[in-house]
């Protein structure tokens, strides 16, 4: 016997001029694709994976033409076959690199560690918007 509940949680943009960064690992990107699809404006998404195996954004974002992924790929065997693509964490790459800290809704799903290192990271820029969701 199997019993599933139904989806829970309130996970959704925030109406704001501000620009939009989504940060994922893994499925985490899972709730931001109906997000991504759902806005108009340029969206930036920092993608992180273990290889380009793993990489649903090709499979589910690839007709959105204002979408710019940046795919933070762990595995240092994997030859990088992309321009946005970097052999990197998605942390690393948010310390080293500047982004419109101030004027950027950030959000970010994964798991639950990931989401703790990001959101201090972010904090420490000076983010104040800061959206979360966690599945583990």
């Amino acid at each position: 016997e199997l019993e599933i509940s139904e989806p829970m949680g309130n996970y959704g943009i925030k109406v704001s001029e501000n620009n939009k960064i989504f940060i994922a690992t893994g499925s985490g990107l899972a709730p931001f694709i109906p997000m991504i699809k759902s806005l108009k404006e340029k969206i930036l998404l920092i993608y992180g994976i273990k290889n380009y195996d793993e990489d649903l954004s090709q499979i589910f974002l690839s007709e959105v033409s204002n979408l710019e992924v940046i795919r933070c790929i762990s595995d240092e065997n994997i030859k990088i076959t992309n321009l946005n693509d970097i052999n990197s964490r998605v942390t690393s790459y948010l310390k080293d690199n500047d982004l419109d800290w101030k004027n950027s809704d950030f959000y970010i799903c994964g798991r639950n560690e990931m989401i703790v290192q990001v959101s201090e990271i972010l904090e420490n820029k000076g983010v104040k918007n800061i959206y979360k969701e966690n599945y583990g």
